[in-house]
């Protein structure tokens, strides 16, 4: 699928990546609903024949923000709304255009052609729920915050008092099993995974990084899910404010 042929009002997730950090923004949605024939004269005469979408102009504290051209690698998600299937461009440019007595816009260039995206490894769906951890044979569980999981990976956060009073060590490759319930989408999980490293949050608290003994394909599908139903409240409360 090449970005000129993704249905109106689809909803886009675009993450800027700099080095190891990635900054996502992820409330707009396509708009097609251009009608003023100077403004897509002007697009196509910037786009250069390469297809393109154009979204309202990403804005924080009410300021359109300015993405710079280099240094940073855009990528941009979008969930068709003819099909309500996830596609990903791994690197498109993204640039604004602000013609006067016009509103603002961001529009992304690609020539390259999308296919249905799984996210799996590449992608860690932040959940913050609060969860049980067995941690080796024969412990005690433990109150543990589930911070994010992948297809290959869950991390969770623990009280440093915890690790003190119950005199645990979380050394690679110790096998632990976490226990957790999502409301979101109402699903109990009990997943069994191996530490492969640990890293403090702050003064207080631990963040345990574990990974599973293979790739997960339901937690996969569990994040995919999660991720639809995040852009389609996102493209109905944009639909809200029109």
């Amino acid at each position: 699928m090449l970005l000129n042929e993704v249905s109106p009002d689809s909803g886009i997730e675009l993450h800027a990546i700099i080095g190891n950090q990635t900054l996502t923004f992820k409330e707009k949605t396509i708009a097609f609903h251009l009608d003023d024939k100077k403004l897509l004269k002007e697009l196509n005469r910037l786009t250069k024949g390469y297809p393109f979408v154009v979204t309202p102009a990403i804005k924080k504290d009410d300021k359109v923000i300015g993405f710079p051209t280099s240094g940073v690698i855009y990528q941009l998600l979008i969930v068709n709304q003819a099909d309500n299937k996830l596609y990903m461009w791994p690197n498109v440019v993204v640039k604004q255009i602000k013609l006067p007595d016009q509103p603002a816009y961001h529009f992304f260039i690609s020539n390259m052609s999308s296919k249905e995206y799984n996210r799996r490894a590449r992608y860690r769906l932040w959940l913050g729920v609060s969860g049980i951890a067995t941690i080796g044979l024969n412990r005690t569980p433990v109150d543990v915050t589930i911070k994010d999981i992948s297809s290959t990976g869950v991390g969770f956060i623990i009280p440093n008092k915890i690790l003190e009073e119950k005199q645990l060590t979380l050394p690679p490759q110790s096998l632990v099993v976490l226990t957790f319930f999502d409301e979101a989408s109402g699903s109990n999980f009990r997943l069994t995974c191996i530490v492969v490293r640990q890293t403090p949050a702050d003064e207080f608290r631990t963040v345990i990084g574990c990974k599973f003994a293979e790739e997960n394909r339901a937690i996969a599908q569990f994040i995919a899910d999660r991720q639809r139903e995040r852009l389609r409240d996102q493209r109905k409360q944009t639909s809200l404010k029109k």
